[in-house]
């Protein structure tokens, strides 16, 4: 039987933008001479006598500190490295492979697609040195650790289930206009039974 890696593996990430290129291609969303050199990214080495300039990968990062996007995260900014040459073309997991004839345009797509990139926020571009899809993995790793970190915050200041059922009986109490003098999380109590619209007949736990 077949070993399906996972989608982050860089393996997985080098076809997987192969594959993007040639639907771009395949959809007219890119040239088929964009395709071409856009493939340069994925071989191991180039040969240096190429007349076309290598593209440049870069990382996309807000500049402001905010929770990496999971979608920014493995996103790659690629361009002509010739200062002043355009369009740019941003390949994404969601998108795939997409052309834009400007950076201000690509910024504007990014604000609208997605809610941690505001009016006022930074994007920086940063140089992906080294090999690009292991770079493009280790970057979906750490933003995937990131969230789970906050999730765990998160769960752990959520109330325990005394807590929680002790808050609700507490609203419950007070809608009937008895919690003044009853305190759920003070006095041990045992309901013995209720008719609709009577009040809650109780009696303590431990007989004195």
């Amino acid at each position: 039987m077949p070993t399906v890696l996972p989608y982050f593996f860089s393996d997985s990430l080098r076809s997987r933008f192969t594959q993007d290129i040639h639907d771009a291609v395949g959809s007219s969303r890119i040239s088929s001479e964009d395709g071409k050199w856009l493939q340069l990214l994925v071989g191991v080495s180039v040969e240096p006598n190429s007349d076309a300039p290598l593209p440049r990968a870069d990382r996309l990062i807000i500049g402001d500190n905010s929770p990496a996007n999971a979608e920014l995260a493995g996103a790659l900014l690629i361009s002509d490295p010739t200062p002043g040459v355009a369009p740019v073309f941003l390949s994404t997991l969601t998108f795939g492979v997409e052309r834009f004839e400007s950076r201000t345009s690509l910024l504007s797509a990014l604000q609208q697609r997605f809610g941690d990139v505001s009016d006022i926020s930074t994007i920086e571009a940063e140089r992906v040195e080294g090999s690009l899809f292991e770079a493009r993995t280790l970057a979906i790793m750490r933003q995937q650790a990131g969230h789970l970190e906050r999730l765990l915050v998160q769960l752990q200041e959520l109330p325990d289930l005394r807590a929680a059922a002790g808050k609700a009986l507490q609203t419950a109490l007070v809608q009937r206009g008895v919690a003044d003098s009853v305190d759920v999380f003070s006095q041990v109590v045992q309901i013995l039974g209720t008719d609709p619209g009577a009040n809650p007949v109780v009696s303590s736990v431990v007989d004195r």
